[in-house]
């Protein structure tokens, strides 16, 4: 399953498609900057942008939007990603 093309939402109400990617991976010790993606996380290429202002969760202080990550592996949250 991994390399299918994925929506990704953000984790608004509703939940709208902000980007769109690559899964390259569901296993759990797969890391992401140097840091596992634990058990609710995929490891994502983000190939295409629809929402550029969106802020990633998790960035913290070093806020990101999708568009600073887009061509970059992200740990995104597997409940809200939908194969494609």
């Amino acid at each position: 399953m991994d390399g299918v093309k994925v929506d990704l939402f953000g984790d608004g109400i509703p939940k709208d498609v902000v980007a769109k990617g690559i899964l390259v991976s569901k296993d759990h010790k797969e890391k992401v900057t140097n840091v596992p993606l634990g058990p609710d996380h995929w490891k994502i290429f983000l190939e295409e942008v629809i929402c550029p202002s969106y802020i990633l969760s998790g960035s913290g202080d070093n806020a990101f939007t999708v568009e600073q990550a887009i061509n970059s592996f992200l740990a995104w949250p597997s409940a809200n990603d939908q194969l494609v």
